[in-house]
């Protein structure tokens, strides 16, 4: 059996990583577990020995493959397709990489491929606030958005800074706790925002202009700056679709949903 993690999202993967060894750690034994880094020379060989290699202590095997996609082929793929449909034996490969076209196999058994990419939207929020109840630690809605905001698509950097706020002793995370964490955002940054929001015209182009002039990427302001204002989603999406297809740069974007 072959069980295939891939994806960008490194901490979500790795975590499904570990809870697959810890599972058939406690329902076999650690005995039948081995870790085969393929960038290293001798690898193949060792993998090799260890899949064919019989057991009286540990019948059920665990080979955890990893830097599979960082080597040159040769017969690996062959060697890890023979073991799809071995009951007795599973191959747990984890990679971030496009997966190249002699590991295509690896696609076709659906029923054990897990796939992490980066969470967006609703689902994004929802792991945010599950990560953050783990620690012990609650936001006030608008702090939530901005702080999922914040650390879209670095999600290990996510889990860092909620371990470091859950260090503080505090659980209620409002806005004005903002100033005081160690944080690459201050109080600063989010009344910025605020005034994106302000009735007045001139206020929020102001409030824009201090934001630009903070040399964040403009992506990164545009992703903040739309889940502050979930209100106007279909404008933002829109805009989006107008910046990936290059009709405009996210600054110009900006500038245009202010107005």
């Amino acid at each position: 059996m072959i069980i295939f993690l891939y994806g960008p999202d490194s901490y979500r993967r790795e975590e499904r990583k570990r809870a697959t060894i810890h599972k058939f750690r406690k329902k076999h034994s650690a005995l039948g577990i081995e870790v085969f880094d393929m960038a290293e020379v001798e690898s193949f060989a060792h993998l090799t020995e260890f899949l064919f290699a019989q057991s009286i202590f540990s019948p059920a095997k665990l080979a955890v493959l990893e830097h599979v996609f960082e080597v040159s082929f040769e017969k690996l793929p062959e060697l890890v397709h023979s073991f799809l449909k071995e009951p007795a034996t599973t191959l747990l490969l984890s990679e971030d990489k496009e997966t190249p076209k002699e590991f295509s196999f690896l696609h076709e058994n659906t029923k054990f491929n897990r796939q992490f990419y980066y969470l967006h939207g609703s689902q994004w929020e929802t792991f945010v606030r599950i990560e953050a109840e783990r620690r012990g630690l609650t936001f006030d809605d608008g702090v939530l958005q901005f702080f999922a905001a914040l650390y879209q698509n670095d999600t290990w950097r996510l889990v860092t800074e909620l371990e470091k706020i859950s260090l503080l002793g505090k659980q209620n995370i409002i806005r004005d706790d903002l100033a005081i964490f160690d944080l690459e955002l201050s109080l600063d940054f989010w009344e910025l925002f605020q005034g994106l929001k302000s009735l007045d015209v001139w206020r929020r182009l102001a409030a824009l202009e201090r934001l630009l002039a903070t040399n964040e990427p403009s992506a990164k302001l545009f992703t903040i700056l739309s889940a502050q204002l979930k209100e106007r989603a279909h404008e933002f999406a829109e805009y989006d679709l107008a910046v990936k297809s290059g009709r405009l740069e996210y600054d110009e974007a900006m500038v245009a949903l202010v107005l």
